[in-house]
């Protein structure tokens, strides 16, 4: 996850969920190239892991989304068939209010992304979760209308924390 611009180390999202969750978190962030590759779904199975965050939309197209998505979870889910797995959607752009491509961008990757969740639930992809947009941070919380501030990281944090408790504790 994103965390180049949390004024320090400890502020970024899951810096702030391994301390709420007292465990461990590995953030494989990749600076705008996270794309869903199969190749990092397949490295991800490397790790025993509680959960699988996947939050990789701010950095795809739709069309990405739509080609991606279900081979990336299909990878994480065969190796790991216990193993809960997240779907986060793109963040709101902050000038989305007034850039009507920003609007779309974001629309339509949460419409990819959500029919891609809804078609791996409906095949019967166990322990898959989703995180709506409308929780995430909005536009005050973004540093550059895109990366979360410290507040922006708190507000993402939250909202995480809120999906993901009810698994760990279920774990």
């Amino acid at each position: 996850m994103q965390g180049g611009v949390a004024s320090r180390p400890g502020m970024s999202i899951t810096a702030l969920l391994g301390r709420r969750f007292d465990m461990p978190t590995i953030n494989l962030g990749f600076s705008g190239n996270a794309l869903m590759h199969p190749e990092i779904a397949e490295l991800m199975t490397e790790l025993e892991a509680s959960v699988y965050v996947v939050d990789s939309s701010p950095n795809m197209n739709p069309q990405q989304i739509s080609e991606r998505a279900e081979p990336f979870v299909r990878i994480l889910r065969e190796a790991r068939p216990d193993t809960a797995i997240l779907l986060v959607e793109d963040r709101r752009y902050g000038d989305g209010q007034f850039v009507q491509f920003r609007r779309d961008r974001n629309a339509q990757n949460a419409a990819a992304l959500h029919a891609a969740y809804m078609n791996l639930r409906t095949s019967g992809v166990k322990h898959l979760s989703y995180l709506k947009a409308d929780r995430l941070p909005q536009a005050e919380e973004l540093v550059d209308g895109s990366h979360p501030s410290d507040l922006g990281m708190v507000t993402y944090a939250n909202a995480y924390e809120k999906v993901l408790r009810p698994i760990l504790n279920n774990r």
